[in-house]
């Protein structure tokens, strides 16, 4: 099996989710090809420093802001809205990461942070084992711990 772990280089967590979640793949299963990457990797090198460097000085000058920011977006109603915004500017600004996925084929991509899920819906059919078999992107489900979401992507 062909698999992608993708993350985004926002705090230490996403990184050490994606790289546990690597070792452990390995571990159980030598035959298959791991693949980790950044999906800042493939942006500007200005919307990398925006996007990486933004979110931990918000953090460390201003904690309650993003307190704030998260428990405003903690609303079902108000997430399906900004979903629909991000994934309509994640799909246009991130075609290098779309044609990566496409070039690598993973049978299974796993997510460690919200940016790839949003990208992947606006590939319009042509990330086929990303899509259902309707060509429909799975649906973001509440995570079992009750923050944030996950998604399964596999043929």
């Amino acid at each position: 099996m062909r698999i992608l772990i993708a993350t985004v280089t926002a705090g230490a967590g996403h990184l050490q989710a994606a790289a546990a979640l690597e070792e452990a793949w390995r571990a159980a299963r030598l035959a298959d090809t791991v693949e980790r990457v950044d999906v800042l990797d493939f942006v500007s090198k200005l919307s990398r420093k925006l996007y990486s460097e933004g979110y931990v000085k918000v953090i460390d000058h201003a904690p309650e802001l993003y307190a704030h920011l998260f428990k405003k977006t903690d609303s079902p109603a108000l997430m399906r809205k900004l979903t629909r915004v991000r994934r309509s500017f994640a799909g246009r600004a991130n075609a290098r990461f779309i044609k990566h996925v496409k070039a690598f084929r993973p049978d299974v991509m796993l997510c460690t942070h919200f940016l790839p899920l949003e990208i992947i819906p606006n590939t319009d059919r042509t990330c086929s084992n990303a899509l259902d078999r309707r060509g429909r992107s799975p649906s973001p489900r509440p995570s079992p711990a009750g923050r944030g979401s996950y998604a399964v992507c596999g043929s």
